[in-house]
């Protein structure tokens, strides 16, 4: 998650996430772009979320590596970092 422009990790995050919290990393960095740049190099394949991606978020492979980017929830993710992932897929309602 972004230094700038992200809302924290608060007690009220942990208890909506039902503890999800703690059983995945989260990483702060100062640029996005760079961080998501530096993860490719390193091997990680760079899955972002949209209501347009095409294939559910339940059936896409995590047999590798993967960095998985969820946006806000009323503006999702900015279209220059949808730019940067390598799949985008959905989460159903």
């Amino acid at each position: 998650m972004s230094e700038r422009n992200s809302s924290p990790i608060t007690p009220v995050a942990v208890k909506a996430s039902a503890g999800a919290v703690a059983n995945v990393a989260i990483a702060k960095v100062g640029s996005m772009f760079q961080a998501l740049d530096r993860l490719k190099e390193e091997g990680f394949w760079i899955v972002g979320t949209d209501s347009r991606g095409e294939t559910r978020l339940y059936e896409y492979d995590f047999k590798r590596p993967v960095v998985l980017l969820i946006g806000s929830e009323g503006k999702g993710l900015p279209p220059s970092i949808l730019k940067r992932c390598d799949d985008v897929v959905y989460i159903p309602m």
